[in-house]
């Protein structure tokens, strides 16, 4: 029997670029990177074949995952409407592929009530999925500890970490985790729900004491309403829908749809995760040089 290769969807960012290397390392040779731009997607520790394939278009991304077998889709970034538009592209065209497994990456809050702006992605994704009775297995991910080491920087810097998190906790958990779930769920099809989170649950003071460990001041933490955030992200630049998109995951932050923290990192990959403490150390020494 002849195995079909493992195609790995957003292969130029930093999770599907490492479920590329992580698939290669494990031994599998027959690896498709899948990129929008393969003249750009340039490196030589990576002996992945390349194939273009667009989120826009559907008929591209058919043609990138004809003959393979297992697909690892790499949620879409960007607005909203934009990235369900995208995943419908995708496992449509996983259908007329006929792939044989799915691995999705979702995230934790899923729920019809939730205020976070991503949550009706995919919720819907994951619906599309069973509709379609494409068989599949789901990483939900809570939230990447490295994209929350921004506000750490900026408070091992000024002594302040303000932040509308309110009494919410959240369980961190790092990129290259949740890459290793979905390698370990490539290879073995387990058909299930994996939840990824990091080893603990954070509340606005702890990690305000995280980051005090490394910063020469003390670290005050500071919850700050969610209009006051969205006038300082807007007064520094950034744009209205990504104002919109942080708010609504601290609002579902402060609702503790973040808060949970489970095994299966651990118990999936055979590694306890990455602590929280050392993407924050990792982030602040990396701001001063």
């Amino acid at each position: 029997m002849t195995t079909r290769p493992t195609a790995v969807t957003g292969a130029s960012g930093h999770v599907g670029g490492a479920v590329v290397r992580g698939l290669v390392d494990a031994g599998h040779t027959d690896v498709l990177a899948l990129v929008r731009e393969p003249s750009r997607f340039v490196d030589p520790h990576q002996p992945a074949a390349v194939r273009r394939a667009d989120y826009t278009s559907r008929e591209e991304m058919a043609a990138a995952l004809t003959g393979v077998g297992t697909l690892v889709f790499i949620s879409s970034d960007g607005e909203a409407a934009s990235a369900l538009v995208h995943h419908i592209n995708v496992l449509d065209a996983a259908v007329r592929a006929e792939v044989e497994h799915v691995v999705y990456l979702s995230i934790l809050d899923l729920e019809p009530d939730s205020p976070f702006c991503f949550a009706p992605v995919h919720r819907e994704t994951e619906r599309m999925l069973r509709d379609r009775h494409l068989p599949h297995t789901v990483v939900r991910a809570s939230v990447y500890g490295e994209f929350f080491t921004q506000w750490v920087v900026e408070a091992a810097s000024s002594g302040s970490l303000a932040l509308p998190m309110g009494d919410g906790r959240v369980s961190l958990v790092s990129r290259g985790d949740v890459a290793r779930c979905l390698v370990e769920c490539a290879i073995r099809r387990p058909g299930a729900v994996v939840k990824a989170t990091g080893g603990h649950s954070f509340d606005l003071a702890e990690l305000a004491d995280i980051t005090a460990r490394f910063s020469p001041h003390l670290v005050k933490a500071t919850n700050i309403e969610p209009t006051e955030f969205s006038s300082l992200l807007l007064r520094r630049g950034v744009a209205p829908w990504w104002v919109y998109a942080f708010t609504s995951m601290f609002e579902s932050v402060r609702e503790q749809r973040f808060e949970a923290v489970t095994g299966d990192v651990a118990t999936l990959t055979g590694l306890a995760p990455v602590g929280f403490s050392t993407l924050a150390e990792t982030a602040i020494q990396t701001s001063r040089h």
